[in-house]
């Protein structure tokens, strides 16, 4: 009779390991099912995120006057900008001093101005001005030019807008039309040489700069915008 109880005992203790043993396995199935499952949503998911699309400028947009503060500084007349001290602009001809305070003027025509993100097609009247030092012999400072304009358009309440070298991608965009565009419509050489856009916005009217410099030369392109 006790042999039987202990034989009893071992069948028992045998089978309720065994279904331990089979309840471990399931479990860990499930787990490495569940793990999978995770795993494959997660790649799921990863794959169907998109990376945003890459900001471009070559695009036209109207320009914002709002974001540049109302002026009321004394700026003279039209191109509302004079040589700084030691420096003259040079007439058409490009050797004399020019007696109207432009090198070229245009009653009506446009500056492409670059504000950062797109660019903008500022019409109206348009003057150039190219700038040589007044001591024939002297070297051309570009340091004294490009503090000197600069803090002149800080005083009287002009923003910077950016400052651009442009990118084939861009010339590419400008000139899609005419090859001869970006020469006509924007200062200097901006392939090369990085041009400063400014915009000032004053109770005579709304009036944009465009000004190029390097070791050898300056040049200021004014348009004060037709009002509508």
């Amino acid at each position: 009779m006790n042999f039987l109880n202990i034989k009893s005992k071992l069948q028992l203790t045998s089978l309720f390991c065994s279904l331990v043993f089979v309840s471990t396995l399931s479990a860990c199935g499930n787990s490495d099912k569940k793990q999978e499952t995770n795993q494959d949503s997660a790649a799921a998911v990863t794959t169907t995120t998109e990376a945003p699309a890459a900001a471009t400028t070559e695009k036209f947009e109207d320009f914002d006057w709002s974001t540049v503060q109302s002026s009321t500084a004394n700026i003279g007349t039209f191109p509302y900008l004079t040589a700084p001290e030691g420096f003259f602009i040079q007439d058409k001809g490009g050797y004399d001093e020019s007696k109207t305070g432009y090198s070229d003027l245009k009653d009506f025509n446009k500056l492409i101005m670059f504000t950062g993100n797109s660019f903008y097609n500022a019409e109206g009247k348009v003057a150039r001005l190219k700038f040589s030092m007044k001591d024939k012999e002297a070297d051309w400072n570009q340091y004294k030019f490009d503090t000197s304009i600069e803090k002149y358009l800080d005083s009287v309440g002009a923003k910077q807008l950016a400052k651009l070298k442009i990118n084939q991608a861009q010339k590419e965009f400008l000139n899609k039309d005419d090859d001869m565009t970006i020469y006509n419509h924007m200062v200097a050489d901006p392939y090369n040489e990085p041009a400063r856009f400014y915009a000032l916005n004053h109770e005579k009217g709304k009036i944009m700069f465009q000004i190029s410099s390097n070791s050898a030369m300056g040049e200021i392109a004014v348009v004060e915008l037709v009002k509508k």
